[in-house]
């Protein structure tokens, strides 16, 4: 074992002190920055149905509630 390098993740081998994602990045030189527009947190209550139907349909649809609700109320903005 003295040849082997051991790390706080009990990983050992040649590469045991590289990050696990070392490995698997590549950098191609076009990749772009994801969500650079900072969220801003929103609490509000919601009626306990329309919460449940929103989480439902959120799964349905293999998408998010804060995507639904921010398509919402653009919407909802745009008529108005």
């Amino acid at each position: 074992m003295s040849e082997l390098k051991k790390n706080k993740y009990n990983r050992t081998g040649p590469g045991a002190n590289q990050s696990v994602f070392g490995s698997l990045v590549t950098d191609t030189g076009i990749q772009e920055d994801v969500n650079t527009v900072k969220k801003k947190k929103a609490t509000f209550e919601m009626d306990p149905n329309l919460h449940r139907e929103l989480r439902r349909f959120a799964v349905e649809h293999d998408t998010t509630m804060v995507t639904i609700v921010e398509k919402a109320l653009k919407e909802y903005f745009r008529q108005r």
